[in-house]
């Protein structure tokens, strides 16, 4: 396949000899045209850029095309034999010269000038604009003879003076198409490797893109324009004014930490990984789903709806002592808060955020995995570098005893920031005395679900409401029958199971109320949905002692495992969707934060 090459000559001699040469090219397909400057543009417009590899043509068109067009621009070079041309022909002349031309062309004449000792003065243009003032700045210096460019020899005439045209010959013309094929070689070479680089990040599972923070997007992989439904606009991401407000407020943090945050883009959860890639830009990774098996440390940027104390559900003394608790501390910078898994223990973070003088900064939920060096130093990181921020730590427990004590030195210079510890047992059983005495007299407990069960009724009111407005679905309440049912169960997943129990009844039931059937149904199916077969590679042991989220959960991670973490694969051999599958999966994994 041969090159294609547009060639834009901006003076009729050039155009001709190019004509001539291009038949001598058996790499090129050289099409010829016309054009100085500004014409020049609109010839490469007219034409098209795909029926072009790249242009060719010489001083201030040369400049001016470049900042026009995506191809690159290939600039005829001036050269020792044409200026020494040029030079001879005017070296007898009488009358004052000057030479009026683009600064590339200004740099060779003169230094061949100066080599041969022949002086001529000349006005370097900065743009095509201020060619009619120079030379008519030359005219009244009694210059009579104009040296340069097309554009300048054009003016020259018009005020009534005379024009040399420096030309470009021959072994110019050879020489730019020389350029041409070394040019197109390199690109190819860049093309292919940039082609193996987008297969291997679109195998990679995962979208990858990178933008800035006011949403502009520089490139993308095709799963990320499916996973974002951009259709034929790639030219923006369809987040939130207040999500990227939130981005650039935590923007100095991503300079030394990824950032994970979630969206929904039509209705389809996608979690996402930021990070800086340059001054401005960001590398902004998608997935279906979270995956952070094996990091010891994450930081999610969590927003919420949830921003008073009056949408904390409940009514039981204990639930009210909590809230009050909660009250009273919501100003302080350091505090904690404890109790079981999923009793609410962000919720009730984010009602203190919505009242307190921290209302207007951003929500970091900070996770701790492990107690590793490396967890440490990220979080020593981020208590020393963010400024602005709420910081929802857990896991600290996890830390080394002398680790600890350090965690408790940088706590109390804080500035600028909250921190909340979230613990699920009291942090007096499991902390480092010196750690503990940071916010041992700030900490709010979050009794479990059991312990006020009387709240039971309102959540699932709530929930229910919720998940009508979700699915369209019109269910007035759920039976007493139904609700004494659900009173005696053990809820060891607190308010998190208890909404992925009403969601699931909500899918399910086709009356007008929730019945006691309809409770069985949904826990039956959910064991019967994830029997996995007893042979060899499959055999799993389980705690039936555990509470049914963790059981379920347990077996789809063994099964993902069996399964290279391949999610088809998966849902087939449990007897579910992939639909399914997901919504699983972001229930126990991150779509509910707040409960966590």
């Amino acid at each position: 396949m041969k090159i294609k090459v547009l060639l834009i000559a901006p003076y009729a001699g050039l155009k001709e000899l190019a004509l001539r040469l291009a038949k001598e090219q058996d790499e090129l397909e050289v099409m010829v045209r016309e054009g100085d400057l500004e014409e020049a543009i609109a010839v490469a417009h007219e034409i098209g850029s795909e029926r072009f590899d790249m242009v060719i043509s010489r001083g201030g068109t040369a400049k001016l095309l470049r900042e026009h067009i995506e191809q690159p621009v290939i600039e005829i070079p001036l050269s020792g034999y044409d200026i020494l041309r040029t030079l001879t022909l005017i070296k007898d002349y009488n009358d004052k010269v000057e030479m009026v031309a683009f600064p590339n062309i200004c740099q060779g004449v003169n230094a061949v000038s100066n080599l041969l000792d022949i002086n001529i003065p000349y006005s370097v243009i900065g743009h095509s604009r201020d060619v009619s003032r120079l030379v008519l700045e030359a005219r009244e210096k009694g210059v009579k003879l104009i040296m340069g460019d097309t554009v300048t020899i054009k003016t020259a005439k018009h005020y009534g003076l005379q024009g040399i045209l420096i030309t470009s010959g021959r072994e110019s013309i050879l020489e730019a198409f020389q350029q041409a094929r070394q040019l197109y070689s390199v690109l190819q070479k860049y093309q292919k490797r940039g082609s193996m680089l987008e297969t291997i990040i679109d195998q990679s599972g995962g979208g990858v893109a990178i933008v800035n923070l006011q949403g502009t997007l520089y490139y993308c992989n095709a799963l990320f324009i499916n996973m974002w439904r951009l259709g034929e606009d790639v030219s923006s991401i369809p987040l939130s004014f207040d999500t990227l407000d939130g981005l650039k407020m935590i923007s100095p943090i991503m300079d030394f930490q990824s950032i994970t945050f979630k969206t929904v883009i039509q209705g389809q959860a996608l979690f996402c990984q930021m990070r800086r890639f340059d001054n401005e830009k960001y590398l902004l990774e998608t997935d279906w789903t979270t995956n952070k098996q094996g990091e010891d440390f994450t930081v999610d940027y969590v927003r919420s709806s949830i921003h008073s104390f009056t949408q904390i559900p409940g009514t039981s003394p204990l639930i009210t002592q909590a809230v009050n608790q909660a009250i009273n501390l919501k100003d302080e910078k350091v505090l904690a808060i404890y109790g079981g898994k999923g009793v609410g223990k962000k919720t009730l973070a984010f009602a203190m955020r919505g009242e307190s003088r921290f209302q207007h900064y951003p929500f970091l939920v900070v996770t701790l995995t492990r107690g590793s060096d490396n967890a440490y130093k990220g979080l020593k990181q981020l208590f020393e570098k963010s400024q602005g921020v709420i910081l929802y730590v857990q896991g600290t427990h996890l830390l080394s005893q002398k680790r600890q004590v350090e965690l408790a030195d940088l706590a109390q210079h804080v500035k600028n920031k909250q921190i909340i510890y979230a613990f699920y047992d009291d942090p007096e059983t499991i902390l480092e005395p010196e750690f503990l005495k940071t916010f041992s007299t700030r900490t709010v407990y979050i009794p479990s679900l059991r312990e006020r069960i009387e709240d039971l009724d309102e959540y699932i009111r709530l929930f229910i409401g919720q998940f009508n407005e979700k699915y369209g679905k019109q269910i007035a309440g759920i039976h007493h029958h139904a609700l004494e049912f659900l009173v005696t169960s053990i809820w060891e997943g607190n308010v998190q199971e208890c909404e992925w129990l009403v969601e699931e009844l909500v899918q399910s039931t086709n009356g007008e109320y929730i019945h006691s059937k309809d409770v069985k149904q949904v826990l039956s199916d959910s064991l019967t949905e994830l029997e996995v077969s007893a042979d060899n590679e499959g055999a799993l042991n389980i705690d039936v002692s555990r509470s049914l989220e963790d059981i379920e959960i347990q077996i789809i991670m063994h099964v993902l495992k069996l399964e290279n973490m391949n999610q088809t694969k998966t849902a087939k051999r449990l007897g579910i969707t992939r639909a399914t599958l997901w919504r699983k999966l972001k229930k126990y994994e991150q779509t509910h934060p707040l409960y966590v």
